[in-house]
């Protein structure tokens, strides 16, 4: 963690996965500091899954993906209108 704090290190998968698990962290509030901290569920903690988590990341780097997509067509149609 004093690392990490220092900018030193990046957590990996399986350490972020094991405390989003392990304390009922929210993924959404540990990745992105958005949301709230932990996960309820009718007053008690929703403690998060290994596939949840991953589902999570994958839905993440898909809407990355396309929003990377239509940056590269906007840029696009910028040269294009640049060029006339």
């Amino acid at each position: 963690m004093r690392n990490f704090r220092n900018g030193k290190t990046t957590p990996k998968f399986r350490t972020l996965s094991s405390i989003v698990v392990c304390y009922g962290i929210s993924a959404e509030w540990l990745l992105t500091g958005e949301g709230e901290m932990t996960k309820t569920s009718g007053g008690h903690t929703e403690f998060v899954g290994k596939e949840q988590l991953e589902r999570q990341i994958l839905e993440l780097k898909e809407e990355k993906m396309q929003l990377l997509e239509e940056v590269v067509r906007l840029q696009k149609q910028l040269h294009g209108q640049a060029g006339q």
